[in-house]
């Protein structure tokens, strides 16, 4: 079957989060659903069993499996997907995704190579523009983002001002957990 797989740190998981899971499952309705979580994360410390328990649990109740990947690269995780399910790949991604993936490469045929049978779904952020032409197919641009503002790092160091972008479902686990550290 054909995937979405929305890879990310989801420390928390978000409204906007699920907006892109929302947006994506309506314009790929064939597709399953999946959210992603890698133990190393490109940028950002390395994840506790701890860490990567609590965040799996959240994605549950919100009704999502997980994928949880050892990798950072989602090249390297694409090929592990590709191993057991030979169908088209979907990652929707923040835009500032897309441009540390296209910083990673300095030869497009490789980027080519690397995703072939992937496409990458891309949610702007405004401080963040790609307008490479040569990649348009590979990163379909999507506008459609009320949430370019939220941020899991803005959650966690202020539970309380953004508690209205948590999902209800996992809202008092939230506070509890960020709001005691």
């Amino acid at each position: 079957q054909p995937l979405i797989i929305y890879k990310w740190s989801f420390d928390p998981p978000h409204k906007g989060h699920l907006h892109i899971m929302e947006t994506m499952q309506k314009k790929y309705p064939n597709h399953k659903a999946l959210f992603s979580i890698s133990v190393n994360n490109f940028d950002k410390w390395d994840v506790s069993s701890h860490e990567i328990i609590d965040r799996i649990k959240m994605i549950n109740t919100l009704w999502y499996p997980v994928i949880l990947f050892w990798s950072a690269l989602f090249k390297d995780n694409i090929d592990r997907v590709r191993l057991k399910n030979g169908q088209e790949i979907i990652f929707p991604v923040w835009s500032d995704t897309v441009e540390r993936i296209l910083n990673t490469y300095e030869n497009k045929d490789q980027i080519a190579q690397d995703f072939n049978s992937v496409r990458f779904e891309a949610f702007w952020r405004e401080q963040f523009q790609c307008n490479s032409v040569e990649y348009e197919a590979l990163f379909v641009q999507n506008n459609e983002n009320p949430y370019e503002k939220v941020s899991s790092r803005s959650i966690r160091n202020n539970i309380h001002e953004h508690k209205e972008n948590i999902p209800e479902k996992i809202r008092n686990f939230c506070i509890n957990k960020y709001w005691h550290k």
